[in-house]
């Protein structure tokens, strides 16, 4: 319980293998969890150190999910990065599957469950 996945299609060496793919993020609720992605340029020794992180969170006592991007201007790479994801909540206590539809990763946002098992999207 309270673990945070994020999976991508195929082999990702780098944020530059999959920049039009979605991220798949998925909850696993039962207690507090966080994950940190790093995404970097990828194409050189240089471009290996992390040019964006995203901090994802989930709250097990508020059932709130939230996410936080920091870019890192150092190297001034602007493309490659996950524009796009989709979250799936594992509620193991109550046995439900929640899922949202595609989100923009953008800078950040959040996402609450609500009454009937519902997500609402906060920017």
């Amino acid at each position: 319980p309270g673990t945070v996945v994020t999976l991508a299609e195929g082999r990702v060496a780098s944020s530059r293998d999959t920049p039009y793919s979605p991220l798949e993020v998925q909850v696993y609720a039962g207690a507090d969890g966080a994950f940190t992605l790093y995404e970097d340029g990828g194409a050189s020794a240089d471009e290996k150190r992390p040019v964006r992180s995203t901090v994802f969170r989930w709250y097990e006592q508020d059932h709130y999910f939230a996410w936080e991007v920091y870019p890192m201007p150092s190297l001034g790479v602007s493309w490659g990065f996950y524009e796009q994801m989709q979250i799936t909540i594992f509620d193991g206590a109550s046995g439900n599957i929640i899922r949202s539809g595609m989100v923009s990763v953008g800078k950040g946002g959040g996402m609450g469950i609500g009454m009937f098992n519902r997500l609402t999207f906060y920017e």
